[in-house]
């Protein structure tokens, strides 16, 4: 009787901790919301990257600070934000379209995306937005663990029912389990960095005295293939290869926009 009632107690914890964190949450975002609405999008933006911060991370709250480093003049981190709005969803239509509409100002210049077999499994384990796909996870496995409970304790007439459930449930699981290890891989380990200086020279090795092989321009997406020092190799849209400084680009693995 003493487990159950603490473990009542620890339940009615955690929920009133996690209700004021929900409140406190809910109560910056609408400082955010009207500090952005009066223009004040320095503020707007502080408040936003304090949540971050805390471990709040949505879509949309990158697509939002998008827009006010957009605002602010800051393109190549504006890009940044959007980018990083699209790997956590890619169903979210108005960061495509910004991030659209600064490629054809000639603002920004994207990677092309994946074709084939790697578009299809992008698609596939993309599905859900990295959101909600945690909770989806979760309550499949809680779930699972369930039906797996009971199939152990069942007599033998009411087993069948509880092992399709299994089977299915096991399925599902695996499934989003897999786009949920995929998508935070994806997000976390991204290869790819948006270019923050307004033009820098791409060299031929790691050294500022090398041949300049080309000029690399602010907002330009590209993938990093190999670090030496204080130096990545990267891949253009334009399928140029070369080295470039860490302090030349925003890395798209950081949950806010910086060099390596």
């Amino acid at each position: 009787m003493k487990k159950i009632i603490l473990t009542i107690l620890l339940i009615f914890i955690c929920g009133v901790i996690s209700s004021f964190a929900n409140k406190e949450t809910k109560a910056l975002l609408l400082k955010a919301d009207s500090a952005y609405k009066a223009q004040d999008f320095k503020t707007a933006y502080q408040l936003w990257e304090s949540l971050i911060n805390k471990g709040y991370i949505t879509d949309d709250l990158y697509y939002n600070m998008g827009n006010a480093s957009y605002r602010m003049g800051d393109i190549s981190t504006a890009i940044w934000f959007y980018k990083k709005a699209i790997l956590l969803s890619k169903y979210n239509k108005n960061a495509k379209d910004n991030l659209n509409l600064l490629v054809n100002k000639g603002y920004a210049k994207l990677l092309p995306q994946p074709m084939g077999f790697t578009a299809f499994a992008n698609n596939i384990l993309t599905a859900i937005p990295y959101n909600i796909l945690f909770w989806i996870t979760w309550s499949f496995f809680v779930l699972l663990s369930l039906f797996i409970f009971l199939f152990a304790f069942k007599k033998n007439s009411n087993r069948a029912h509880l092992f399709w459930l299994i089977v299915f449930s096991a399925i599902f699981f695996i499934y989003f389990f897999s786009s949920f290890i995929y998508q935070n891989i994806k997000i976390n380990n991204s290869k790819n960095a948006i270019v923050a200086t307004q033009s820098t020279n791409l060299y031929s090795s790691p050294d500022s005295l090398s041949i300049a092989i080309a000029i690399i321009n602010e907002g330009t997406e590209v993938k990093c293939i190999e670090s030496i020092g204080n130096w990545q190799k990267i891949l253009t849209p334009n399928q140029k290869t070369g080295w470039i400084q860490n302090n030349n680009l925003l890395f798209l693995k950081f949950h806010l926009p910086q060099s390596q």
